[in-house]
């Protein structure tokens, strides 16, 4: 297993998500042209390049795809329109640069009205066609669809998986990236090489995208879960262009977890954290992460996000930034960094055996501390004191971890 995760390991690190280098692929100022015809997605069966097909009046079927437009938008897919592009002379692709939808080949079909559906233990929303029937089971739902023999059969399966992620992985990107492709290989029987990316749901989230002869899978990563997203091909009209739709309306949001006997299933037992610690009362679970580089571990909110990268200069060895949301430029609501520097003087608070030192700048308070000999700064808005707290005691030191890679 120590060897599959270095393979895997040295695998997801040379992949980048979409975008790179896509510049040198094309003519710098290519001639465009525009065809007309009726476009359709491609399957795997297909073993063709490009994504789409688009048949034109004479039966001639061109080979499609787009770096910047959704050609399975339902105002183009099984339509008649006419695109502008050019032709890649590499590999016989014709280049879509614009789509305008012509005729809208489906009108007899009664328009179907779109349902918003939240789940939250999932930790999804989503939007479904008023003619489906969402079932939910733990930690699954199913969306059916009536046949033509008005039989029920199952269109869309969503399922929330657990993943623990190995110790020897140090940020979320590295971490998602070697998720999807051991869940691909190793539970869904995929030999995945060269990774297809797609960004979906409201907030562009970046899913890994797979498809075989029965069904295709978007595979998505939340910080110690994946979900498994999966059309099962069969005969309803135009499954794929819902199935996208299905997936451009998705959102992730918080969990709901469910308390037993104090223990939040799977998750810290927040009464044992804050009894060890004489901490205040805190309302939400944690979950747990590890650094590989300054060998520790730390806690955060378990519906949370977080994103760690090297910082050269500025007295900072390590920063690491936690949100609600996916981490962007300007969302980061609280920070932990790794100092280079001694820890400076002020109002010290006891945290257990812990001693930090506080600094309150009015709307913003700071936290420093030592553990094992490593100097820390975490740092948020005063509405989060208590978690500031909690994620200081949290941190501890692990050189277990070193200890794993210096096996591997």
């Amino acid at each position: 297993m120590k060897k599959l995760l270095l393979g895997i390991l040295a695998l997801v690190s040379s992949i980048t998500f979409l975008g790179c280098g896509v510049e040198d692929q094309f003519k710098a100022d290519p001639d465009s042209e525009k065809l007309s015809g009726v476009l359709t997605e491609q399957k795997l069966a297909d073993e063709a390049n490009g994504t789409h097909f688009l048949t034109t009046e004479n039966g001639d079927k061109v080979s499609l795809r787009s770096l910047q437009l959704n050609l399975s938008s339902e105002k183009y897919l099984d339509n008649k329109v006419e695109v502008t592009g050019f032709m890649n002379e590499k590999d016989g692709v014709f280049e879509v640069t614009m789509v305008n939808a012509v005729e809208v080949l489906d009108g007899d079909s009664e328009a179907k009205s779109l349902v918003e559906y939240q789940n939250d233990e999932l930790g999804l929303k989503l939007k479904h066609f008023s003619d489906w029937e969402p079932k939910e089971s733990v930690g699954k739902v199913s969306f059916l669809q009536k046949d033509q023999n008005s039989e029920y059969k199952t269109l869309i399966t969503i399922e929330l998986i657990a993943f623990d992620a190995p110790a020897l992985l140090e940020d979320e990107d590295q971490v998602a990236k070697f998720a999807l492709v051991d869940h691909a290989n190793e539970n869904l029987n995929f030999e995945v090489v060269d990774p297809i990316y797609e960004k979906i749901g409201v907030d562009g989230l970046t899913a890994m995208k797979l498809e075989d002869a029965k069904r295709m899978i978007y595979l998505l990563y939340r910080p110690g879960f994946i979900y498994e997203i999966i059309l099962q091909y069969g005969d309803a009209p135009n499954e794929q262009t819902d199935f996208k739709q299905v997936l451009a309306d998705l959102q992730v949001i918080p969990f709901s977890f469910e308390v037993r006997d104090g223990i939040i299933d799977g998750l810290e037992p927040i009464e044992d954290i804050r009894g060890a610690w004489e901490l205040p009362a805190l309302d939400m679970p944690l979950t747990s992460f590890e650094s590989l580089p300054y060998s520790f571990k730390g806690k955060y909110p378990a519906s949370w996000y977080y994103a760690g990268s090297k910082i050269d200069g500025g007295g900072v060895l390590h920063h690491y930034g936690f949100s609600k949301d996916s981490l962007g430029e300007d969302n980061e609501m609280i920070s932990l960094d790794i100092l280079a520097g001694s820890i400076p003087s002020g109002k010290e608070v006891k945290l257990g055996d812990k001693t930090l030192v506080e600094v309150d700048s009015g709307d913003k308070l700071t936290y420093y501390f030592s553990v094992a000999g490593q100097n820390y700064r975490i740092s948020g808005t005063t509405e989060y004191k208590n978690l500031l707290l909690y994620m200081a005691a949290g941190i501890e030191d692990a050189p277990e971890i070193s200890e794993m890679v210096e096996k591997e």
